[in-house]
């Protein structure tokens, strides 16, 4: 009694959770922190083609669907690090903040212009999210993979959007994304060169997300659709759409093969086959 209690850490492995230079990352989120409640001209807001708006509002309700579970796994897997790594816990805090914000200012644009909340997504991405085992394999699964997809999608929605206020968001949460992106490619890097299985558990944790994403860019109609309309300008043009889907999904693959090699992963010879049948090669 009256003794002092620790916390319910199970990871203390600084290959398990390291990035270099990851104090300076928390000091950069910190800068660049927005709140959708004032940094957003919402009275800008303009009314624009009924299947635009839903088109807007549907990518708004399945990306804040990925925020939600990005916030809950990542606070999930931070009370577990050892306080130690004290400067990484306070970066994946800024993560888990930005995710919540994702949400919340995703959530008040579906439902701020007459749209209002679309279908939820597949979820078949979360398979290795939920799955993960230790916080490499989350964090490669999150902010290695799926960010790699994210970040590319989100500056083209800031680039095409019809309304300043859509493009202002997009371009705030790219910005975001790619921080995310750096502190996964950074805690890849590390874990490639200080711990002594990284290969072979990599191995694992690759197959399992990158299965996971191609099997929802695949079959989530839900996000493909939206989007393919809002690429053509229209549900008229979206089989215009669906080919400039197709030249987003060959970028965003580059994108994710450049993240491996910057971190030392060589891996393109095993990166699931869905991904680049989504990205325009034979099946």
């Amino acid at each position: 009694p009256g003794a002092y209690a620790p916390g319910s850490y199970s990871v203390y492995d600084k290959s398990e959770v390291w990035a270099e230079d990851v104090d300076l990352m928390y000091e950069e989120a910190i800068r660049e922190r927005w709140a959708p409640a004032t940094d957003i001209d919402w009275k800008a807001l303009e009314a624009q083609p009924d299947d635009i708006e839903r088109a807007v509002c549907q990518v708004c309700t399945i990306f804040a669907q990925h925020g939600l579970t990005e916030s809950k796994l990542l606070a999930q897997w931070e009370e577990k690090i050892a306080y130690g790594f004290h400067d990484m816990k306070n970066f994946v805090a800024t993560q888990i903040f930005d995710s919540g914000r994702k949400v919340e200012v995703l959530r008040k644009r579906a439902l701020s212009n007459g749209g209002g909340l679309g279908q939820a997504g597949l979820g078949t991405l979360y398979r290795a999210w939920f799955g993960a085992l230790k916080f490499t394999e989350l964090a490669v699964a999150i902010d290695v993979v799926y960010k790699s997809y994210e970040v590319v999608l989100f500056e083209k929605l800031a680039e095409i959007l019809p309304l300043a206020v859509d493009r202002d968001i997009f371009a705030r949460l790219a910005v975001d994304s790619h921080r995310h992106l750096e502190y996964g490619k950074r805690h890849l890097k590390y874990y490639v060169q200080h711990h002594p299985n990284a290969r072979e558990y990599l191995n694992h944790f690759f197959n399992r997300a990158e299965a996971a994403l191609a099997n929802e860019l695949e079959y989530s109609t839900q996000e493909s659709e939206p989007i393919a309309v809002l690429l053509g300008g229209g549900v008229e043009n979206i089989q215009q759409g669906k080919a400039k889907l197709r030249e987003i999904r060959e970028a965003q693959l580059r994108a994710y093969v450049a993240i491996l090699d910057e971190a030392g992963v060589d891996r393109l010879a095993s990166i699931n086959r869905g991904l680049f049948i989504q990205a325009g090669a034979p099946a």
